[in-house]
């Protein structure tokens, strides 16, 4: 059985947000808000453009999606458009 996390809500920790990256996509720069993975809780809600990275991966949330964690700290992606 997985653990699960409570719920914390839609608003990210404010020691989560590590400021802004640009990155490249869809042949421009886009300047996204920079989240540490490890920091975001259960039930937090992030909107693209984002970064979210950790010492072993990085994801990213385009813009146009938004990506909320889940009790298991799994993250799901959803189109907004």
């Amino acid at each position: 059985m997985l653990p699960e996390d409570p719920d914390a809500g839609p608003t990210p920790p404010k020691d989560a947000f590590l400021g802004t990256r640009p990155f490249y996509r869809h042949k421009k720069w886009v300047d996204a808000k920079l989240w540490k993975m490890e920091a975001l809780k259960a039930g937090n809600h992030i909107v693209g453009p984002a970064i979210i990275e950790s010492d072993a991966t990085t994801f990213v949330v385009p813009d146009g999606f938004e990506t909320t964690v889940d009790k298991h700290r799994l993250f799901h992606l959803k189109e907004t458009i």
